[in-house]
């Protein structure tokens, strides 16, 4: 609903019943998990998990 249809967080988030810091963190995530597939490698969610910064 943010990018899709220009909604500002606070908007979007009401409209999910969620607030606009929640929309924040969905976007996140998503926009990380849609770039992790489309480079072919698995999303990591934070950066605890990462060996190497390469």
């Amino acid at each position: 609903m943010r990018y899709g249809t220009d909604l500002p967080d606070d908007e979007a988030g009401a409209l999910q019943g969620v607030t606009d810091r929640a929309v924040r963190y969905r976007l996140e995530r998503g926009v990380g998990k849609l770039a992790a597939w489309l480079n072919g490698r698995n999303y990591v969610d934070g950066y605890d998990e990462l060996d190497t910064f390469a």
